[in-house]
Parts: C-alpha cells; sequence; structure tokens
C-alpha cells in the first residue's frame, strides 16, 4: 500500500451480515481492503488482493461478479476513468450519518449492520442514484453510456440531462446520495463501533 497511508476519518459501512466474506473480515481482520482491479484473468474484472492481504476479493465482487449491470460498468469505467478504483474493487463507504439514514430509508438497509471504521488511502465520491436509474429496464444502450460516464465522473444525477424524466416514478431518487469508494482499507476497532443501532453479531 506504500509507505505513508493517508488516515482519510471515519467511514460509515453497511456490513452483510450472514454474507461469508464480509462476515470473516469483519470478525477475525477486522478490515475490509480493496481488492486489486483490472489486472486480472481474461475477462475478470477483479484479481485477488495485494500479497501482504491474500485470500479474499471484494465481498462486493464476490455478490456481484455475475451481475451484468455491474460487468457493464467495470467495461466503461476501464476506458472512460481507468484510474479510478473499480466498484468490484473498492471498498463503499458513508462519511456521514445522515447519508446513512437516507440510504436505509431509500433502499432498506438495516442500520443494525451499520458499523463505523477509519478509512485509509485515497477515496472518490460518486452519487448512488445514477446506479438507482441505471437498474431501471428499457434503457437504452447510448443513455447506460452517457450515465455510466457521468457516474465515473463524480457528478450528482442532477446534473445528467433529462434527470427529472428518467425519475418521473421515483422522485425520492432525485436528489444526490453520495457514497464513497475508498482505494485502500476501512480498519474497524477491535470493540463494535455501532452508531444507530444494537450489533447483530451479539
Amino acid at each position: 500500500m506504500g509507505d505513508e497511508i493517508s488516515d482519510l476519518g471515519d467511514a460509515y459501512v453497511f456490513v452483510r451480515t450472514g454474507f461469508f466474506l464480509a462476515d470473516h473480515n469483519y470478525r477475525f481482520t477486522r478490515r475490509f481492503v480493496c481488492a486489486l482491479a483490472g489486472g486480472g484473468a481474461e475477462g475478470l474484472p477483479v484479481t485477488l488482493l495485494p500479497e501482504d492481504e491474500p485470500g479474499f476479493l471484494s465481498p462486493f465482487a464476490a455478490a456481484k461478479f455475475n451481475d451484468p449491470i455491474e460487468r457493464e460498468g467495470e467495461l466503461i469505467r476501464r476506458d472512460a476513468a481507468a484510474g479510478q478504483c473499480s466498484r468490484l474493487g473498492g471498498v463503499f463507504v458513508f462519511a456521514e450519518i445522515g447519508s446513512c439514514r437516507r440510504a436505509s430509508a431509500l433502499y432498506g438497509w438495516d442500520v443494525a449492520t451499520l458499523r463505523e471504521g477509519r478509512a485509509y488511502g485515497t477515496w472518490s465520491a460518486y452519487d448512488m442514484q445514477v446506479i438507482s436509474v441505471l437498474r431501471m429496464p428499457g434503457l437504452q444502450s447510448s443513455m447506460r453510456q452517457a450515465l455510466w460516464s457521468h457516474y465515473w465522473a463524480g457528478e450528482p444525477g442532477l446534473a445528467f440531462e433529462g434527470w427529472d424524466d428518467l425519475l418521473a416514478v421515483s422522485p425520492d431518487h432525485r436528489e444526490p446520495l453520495w457514497e464513497w469508494m475508498v482505494d485502500g482499507f476501512v480498519q474497524f476497532e477491535p470493540e463494535d463501533r455501532t452508531p444507530l443501532a444494537h450489533n447483530p453479531w451479539s
């Protein structure tokens, strides 16, 4: 990871309880690490982690490896934003509690699974509402390409031409919801730090 890793500050993560990679990493290593992306076998978007953190892919990648939308996004990232951390490799976090509450309300994410850690490395912010639109059925290929390019540029959905028309049936997703992707790792304390609810592992 280099000589000196930048301390990015507090990071809030919805940990997928019951999912073996997330459970193992959270319980035992107390660390979620970015996977190396873009250098693996032909057709595979994610490689194993660096030698000092062996044996695991990103938990998100393991869950979404065969998701055609995520694979599409990875191919476009390689073309339009090759220097950016892959969604299939990075660690997704929120930088503040308000965004966590909103994500829970919009997507039904259980606040009991929210954990507070500390992020190290580099990070970039992306509007996850763009991903919500990309998951809507019936989008033309050219529109999908434009939306992915907009996403990888770190622009809010609101700045995309015709955004309100795209969201005619989902007005709750109009305002940006910023999710940060860490190219590095998130370290958790030895004891649980559960900012909004009880501990589901107890």
